[in-house]
């Protein structure tokens, strides 16, 4: 279980209109986090915007569903994420952090679950400032989010 502090608010199994759920929202003091835990049973490779790897299924796109599922819960929330990550097993990805795609407004990332915590805390800079108003954002976020 991931133990944050009461500045944390973690969702689950967040809808996202008529896309895919989103396995977590996370608002941090560093800002507000679209999450998804994936494990496909061996490494991954970041190619093109998009996760490659022998367990994925044909076809399958998990960076482009995130994609579109953190867009429609920020539609409909009208809160913008700080990042979306995805979270794979230490042994899957080669660093702690990768970029999903290059270029300044990336905002998706594969991360080794064991930083998750050090991300979720820091950021992924690593500035520990605060960011944005979590009582704010939580006020509003606990009016619209809806549960799959």
């Amino acid at each position: 279980m991931l133990e944050l502090g009461i500045a944390y608010t973690i969702w689950s199994n967040v809808a996202a209109g008529r896309e895919p759920e989103l396995d977590h929202v996370v608002l941090a003091p560093t800002g507000l986090y679209a999450i998804n835990s994936e494990d496909w049973g061996s490494p991954i490779r970041l190619v093109k915007g998009e996760v490659e790897g022998a367990g994925l299924r044909s076809g399958e796109q998990p960076a482009k569903t995130l994609a579109r599922s953190a867009r429609a819960f920020q539609k409909s929330t009208r809160v913008p994420f700080a990042a979306q990550l995805m979270v794979v097993p230490d042994e899957h990805l080669d660093d702690a952090i990768e970029p999903v795609s290059r270029g300044r407004r990336n905002a998706a990332f594969a991360v080794r679950r064991s930083i998750l915590p050090h991300v979720l805390r820091g950021g992924l800079t690593g500035d520990q400032t605060p960011q944005v108003d979590v009582f704010e954002i939580r006020a509003r976020l606990q009016q619209s989010v809806r549960f799959v």
